[in-house]
């Protein structure tokens, strides 16, 4: 039985699949449906309204799991299907058939500290795509020690904000000297809440960088931003949180970023990402969650967990902590065939 939203690209329409049938509802333009499943409301206690179906012509709010959501991840328009990865500590023992999947290892590192963690003053145009401090240059200095030791890493990949950018070239140099493939990927950006958290054009940042590969970086203009000031207004106008309050769709983005990596040749990888982001891809929908970031509680057991852990509680705890600027931590992550 098919379910969620397919979307096809080169005709740019959207077909949606009802779960509960195996039959097509509708067809319907891609840029209707993606101004549809975004949210629409700051309300918390609302976010099941998030979820979409379209009946006939009719667009009906229904409270659905996030297999029904079809969003932009800043890459493409993905379908949304609650994959949950499972993740184990490094040097622990998986022993998988060939025929059942394959596991690789992953390091992910908070960008050092930037402009917008000192101030604070995230919403001030000052902090836009906020770059890094003089401090946070000598954090990656220590971070360079920690990532020589990764003879290992056969891909780098950085979320395109430009702290981030400076983080990876300045953190993982023995990497970058060695040409290891360096690439810039939207999915693993920040929550998008401020201006601190939007971006420069890609062409902008590709010409001040021009050692990254930002051609998975598909629209040039930040078109996730554009879509929550559209939605809530400016800074001025709404300066609490726009995507932190969807993590839906934070969580549609984490799982396309994983099913990418899955897809790819590398073996080990280096990933310089955000704080908020890496807070919801590492706790989303377990225990303390569903809670602390306000769902309905009656959603607590339809969202599915991005990521499990296996028995092993101290090293869950260890993923989900909070991060430090320039932290790294790795783990290993299982893909089965479904994934």
């Amino acid at each position: 039985m098919l379910t969620g939203i397919s979307v096809d690209l080169l005709s740019r329409t959207s077909v949606c699949f009802c779960p509960l049938e195996s039959r097509i509802l509708a067809v319907q333009p891609v840029k209707a449906l993606l101004n549809s499943t975004f949210a629409t409301n700051n309300s918390h206690k609302n976010i099941h309204k998030r979820s979409t179906v379209y009946k006939g012509n009719r667009l009906s709010q229904q409270k659905l799991c996030s297999s029904t959501m079809t969003v932009n991840t800043g890459t493409k328009n993905v379908q949304v299907v609650p994959i949950t990865f499972s993740v184990r500590k490094l040097g622990q023992d998986i022993n998988l058939k060939e025929n059942e999947g394959h596991v690789k290892v992953l390091h992910f590192v908070r960008h050092a500290e930037g402009t917008h963690n000192v101030a604070k003053e995230y919403s001030s145009m000052d902090n836009f795509d906020a770059v890094l401090t003089p401090f946070g240059k000598e954090q990656c200095s220590r971070l360079a020690l920690e990532t020589a030791r990764l003879s290992g890493v056969d891909l780098l990949v950085t979320s395109p904000l430009t702290r981030c950018v400076e983080t990876a070239l300045l953190g993982f140099p023995t990497q970058v000297n060695l040409g290891v493939p360096f690439l810039a990927h939207e999915s693993i950006r920040e929550t998008v809440n401020y201006n601190c958290d939007r971006r420069k054009p890609i062409h902008e940042v590709a010409a001040n960088f021009p050692e990254v590969d930002f051609s998975y970086c598909v629209e040039d203009s930040d078109m996730v931003w554009h879509h929550y000031q559209k939605t809530f207004g400016s800074q001025e106008e709404h300066a609490k949180h726009r995507e932190s309050d969807d993590p839906v769709h934070i969580a549609a983005r984490a799982r396309d970023f994983f099913k990418w990596i899955s897809g790819r040749p590398e073996k080990e990888v280096l990933v310089s990402t955000h704080s908020a982001f890496m807070h919801h891809l590492f706790n989303h929908a377990h225990s303390g969650y569903i809670e602390n970031e306000g769902f309905d509680a009656s959603l607590a057991d339809i969202i599915s967990p991005i990521l499990e852990y296996g028995d092993d509680l101290s090293f869950e705890n260890s993923m989900r902590d909070k991060w430090g600027n320039c932290e790294l931590r790795s783990f290993q992550i299982i893909f089965n065939h479904s994934s």
